[in-house]
């Protein structure tokens, strides 16, 4: 079974952003997340309704990293949130019992929680050092693994993901990976996203 692809936005300007998804896309981006920490809510909703037009159009979930008020107002997905957002509970809530709400879990005591509150995902990692999250601590095999045998939701591997340094130990184990750098600033972006296919 081919892994799902779960792409997060990065810091280069929307517009050039935008551009790249415009070839991606067609590929097939099965989550595309809106990531952006120095928006302001006006800001992240206007960026937020660019992304969604392009996921409309290509079956592409649209999904809102931290803001559960902006996934509301561009009737996204859904949200991710973090150790520190807000409670699934409160997102489901304000959202809706059918939105999609992703969850890191870092321990197999929050993977197990997240499930049992109705996340639909839980964000794995992170497993190499990242540029988006550098305080973020690394995964081992063998926490990856207590948290696949303890919960049914799709994990998605996250931190510093490429082609290149995707082993079997991270395969075997997740249903998904979620990247973001490894798209954003490839010379062939389309390449490196047929490559994370090849899995």
């Amino acid at each position: 079974m081919s892994k799902i692809m779960y792409l997060i936005t990065g810091d280069l300007p929307i517009s050039r952003q935008l551009k790249i998804l415009k070839r991606l896309m067609p590929l097939g981006i099965d989550y595309l997340q809106y990531r952006n920490k120095s928006a302001d809510q006006k800001m992240a909703y206007n960026e937020a309704l660019q992304y969604k037009v392009l996921c409309d159009l290509y079956g592409t979930h649209l999904i809102i990293n931290d803001c559960v008020e902006v996934a509301k107002a561009v009737n996204a997905s859904g949200v991710h949130l973090g150790e520190k957002d807000a409670s699934i509970e409160t997102a489901l809530e304000t959202l809706g019992q059918t939105r999609i709400v992703g969850r890191t879990a870092k321990t197999v005591e929050q993977a197990k929680l997240a499930e049992s509150l109705g996340a639909r995902y839980i964000g794995v990692g992170a497993f190499y050092p990242s540029k988006t999250k550098k305080e973020a601590l690394p995964m081992t095999k063998a926490t990856l693994i207590e948290i696949r045998d303890a919960v049914t939701l799709p994990i998605f591997a996250i931190g510093g993901l490429t082609p290149d340094n995707i082993t079997p130990d991270i395969i075997d184990y997740v249903d998904g990976f979620a990247f973001s750098n490894a798209i954003w600033y490839a010379e062939r972006p389309e390449e490196v996203l047929q490559s994370f296919k090849m899995f």
